[in-house]
């Protein structure tokens, strides 16, 4: 568990963990973390390692945050919670998968956009104050599939802004 040592804690009230060029991220791998009250739960400047069944609740600015990552970019099976966006997956040159998170009460649930391939699959996105999903990537082959995506206060579910393959939604 890592969070706020504040006796009242808020979101941003650290800075989280950053992920910078020197990161030897095939040697990390990160599962079952509990992260909250940070400002990024995750900064991944040049990539992440795998993430895992873990939790980021209460980032200021985003649950994790990736771009130019130098390896493949893998998250799945966590759960993130009133953040201002969950994932925010964009400038990657690699390939990108989001699968099986669960992503509500967050302005952006999910933004996965400008990167060389992506899957975003089986993702569970609710309570959004923007959009649930904001897709668009280079790749003609990236794909978003088997997502539920409930409603937003703007009620917009997904947003599509580039050559993704979308399909199989709710």
């Amino acid at each position: 568990v890592m969070t706020s040592g504040s006796g009242s804690p808020a979101a941003g009230d650290w800075q989280g963990i950053i992920f910078d060029v020197a990161s030897d991220l095939g040697a990390s791998l990160i599962k079952g973390l509990h992260l909250s009250f940070a400002e990024y739960g995750f900064d991944g400047i040049s990539g992440l390692p795998q993430i895992n069944a873990s939790r980021f609740i209460n980032c200021r600015v985003a649950g994790i945050r990736c771009r130019s990552a130098r390896s493949d970019v893998l998250i799945e099976n966590s759960f993130f919670d009133s953040c201002a966006s969950g994932l925010l997956v964009q400038d990657n040159n690699v390939n990108v998968s989001l699968t099986s998170n669960q992503v509500i009460r967050c302005v952006y649930g999910i933004v996965c956009r400008d990167n060389k391939y992506s899957v975003v699959e089986r993702n569970k996105i609710g309570f959004s104050g923007i959009s649930g999903l904001d897709v668009g990537n280079t790749g003609i082959t990236s794909i978003v599939r088997y997502n539920i995506v409930g409603w937003g206060s703007t009620g917009t579910g997904l947003i599509c802004r580039g050559n993704d393959e979308i399909r199989r939604n709710t």
